[in-house]
């Protein structure tokens, strides 16, 4: 078992590792839901100010500010811990899960 997963809970039986990988995608959506919600009110509010007309282009400025905020939030989460993630993913390949999946099984 990991040594760094709390003995006798259910994280201990599965690997931490997933935790970690939930708790970054989690994080990454709930930063990507707020910007989103942010920019989404401003944008709008903004362009009236311009005098451009907001429903012509709030649409796509939006849509590209929520995919790189979402984008960032989430590769600078995955960054903070990059040793719990690459552990998780050379466990499960060295485990044989993918067997046959991404190489040919051993006759």
């Amino acid at each position: 078992m990991d040594s760094t997963c709390p003995p006798g809970t259910l994280v201990e039986a599965r690997g931490c590792e997933w935790v970690v990988l939930g708790v970054v995608i989690g994080l990454g959506k709930i930063a990507n839901l707020f910007f989103a919600g942010r920019y989404g009110a401003a944008i709008p509010v903004v362009m009236k100010a311009l005098g451009w007309d907001p429903a012509q282009c709030s649409s796509i400025i939006l849509t590209t500010v929520a995919d790189v905020v979402g984008f960032i939030a989430f590769l600078g989460l995955a960054g903070l811990f990059p040793s719990y993630l690459i552990q998780e993913t050379v466990r499960v390949i060295g485990s044989g899960l993918t067997k046959g999946y991404d190489r040919p099984s051993k006759p």
